[in-house]
């Protein structure tokens, strides 16, 4: 963040991971490398672009890829990807928590996504929030 008057306080990054539901890797298979991706259904993100960060960060142009849906809405691209729709790469510790998602091509680093918490500094010092930028720089801090 760089905007003036902002407090931020930089936490864990977040791993990012290609991923794919258990579903549709018994019906589609899985890609072996990186070219192979660009061929699959590949849900990707709209606006955000942590994604085009990612794909350009592996070496690949992002026209490349065959992106069959976006969504910035991070729960339905969850959705989406369980469902089948699509390989897509996300959050680490997302894939973690959903037993039918599995990480795939796991010899492709990705770089991390910056996490940071931040608020305004005319209100940095308001109970209610103080407690909870308190409470979610544990929290993530613990499970970074």
């Amino acid at each position: 963040p760089t905007q003036p008057d902002l407090i931020a306080k930089r936490l864990p990054d977040i791993e990012l991971q290609i991923t794919a539901s258990e579903h549709y890797i018994n019906q589609h298979g899985e890609p072996r490398n990186l070219s192979e991706l660009c061929t699959y259904p590949i849900i990707g993100f709209d606006r955000d672009q942590q994604m085009e960060k990612a794909v350009k960060a592996m070496g690949l142009n992002f026209s490349d890829l065959n992106i069959v849906t976006e969504t910035d809405f991070l729960p339905l691209h969850i959705e989406l990807i369980r469902a089948g729709a699509g390989i897509g790469i996300t959050h680490q510790p997302l894939i973690d928590k959903f037993a039918d998602l599995q990480p795939i091509l796991l010899d492709v680093t990705i770089p991390a996504l910056e996490f940071w918490l931040v608020c305004h500094a005319d209100v940095q010092h308001n109970r209610k929030i103080r407690t909870m930028m308190d409470f979610l720089a544990e929290t993530f801090s613990e499970h970074g």
